[in-house]
């Protein structure tokens, strides 16, 4: 207990505890802003990147052929357009324009996480604070759930014909479980018309950095889906392409 001498002249109004501090609304927002700022951050990025998936699917021109790509890795952008243009030499043109044309439906999947959906869902759990590790944790997870979901409608539409995966074992489990069984398989390397393509080297977004186009695809196999109904109008121009390329190839 407190001696007497020091608390004979203390006021008993001094004793009583402070009030507590009452903010205005601003000074509120301005608090949970400085904690969940990169959440939201992470969420409007996320927003953004299924809106272009969502415009580029609606605005763009109907190619000539559509291919699947899928893979851990997001393939580069440059790597892309030349596999792309490289493809098209062996197709023909489908849809009049007068050219051929051939997309490239590109799925960065680890698709072991695509039978494990909450491997791929974004945390729901709230940290005490936020950190930037977090808000980028999250990001990602809506990304993979996007790209899950686009590939789930490509699956469903029969828009991809031709796959090129590179978790073989995996992709062919998938097909399996959705009773979509492939057809014959082919490492890219043993198809002597994917294997000599003239690509030139990739570049990243900045064009630096040159890298061998052959030696990054090396690693894919090339397959095809099967169907039991409702194939689409596509399926024999995707399939007649399927063989050209696959041409003289040793099947996996």
């Amino acid at each position: 207990m407190a001696s007497a001498r020091y608390t004979l002249n203390i006021d008993p109004e001094e004793l009583k505890p402070e009030p507590p501090k009452e903010y205005t609304k601003k000074e509120k927002l301005q608090n949970w802003w400085h904690y969940h700022w990169q959440w939201v951050a992470a969420i409007l990025v996320a927003i953004a990147i299924v809106g272009y998936m969502v415009h580029d699917v609606l605005n763009k021109v109907q190619p000539d052929y559509q291919i699947a790509v899928i893979s851990a890795q997001s393939i580069p952008a440059d790597l892309q357009t030349k596999l792309s243009q490289a493809l098209s030499a062996y197709g023909t043109d489908q849809n009049g324009d007068g050219q051929v044309s051939i997309k490239l439906n590109c799925y960065a999947l680890d698709l072991s996480q695509m039978q494990s959906t909450e491997s791929a869902a974004p945390s729901t759990g709230q940290s005490q604070e936020p950190t930037a590790q977090a808000a980028a944790d999250l990001t990602e997870g809506y990304v993979k759930m996007a790209a899950m979901a686009t590939l789930d409608v490509d699956l469903q539409n029969g828009d991809s014909v031709i796959f090129l995966v590179d978790d073989l074992a995996t992709w062919q489990q998938i097909c399996t479980d959705l009773a979509q069984p492939g057809q014959a398989v082919y490492a890219w390397q043993d198809c002597p018309v994917l294997a000599n393509l003239p690509l030139e080297a990739y570049t990243d977004l900045a064009g630096e950095n040159p890298q061998n186009s052959q030696a990054y695809l090396s690693r894919f196999f090339v397959t095809s889906r099967s169907f039991d109904a409702d194939a689409p109008e596509h399926l024999e121009a995707d399939m007649a392409l399927f063989d050209a390329l696959t041409a003289e190839g040793r099947a996996a």
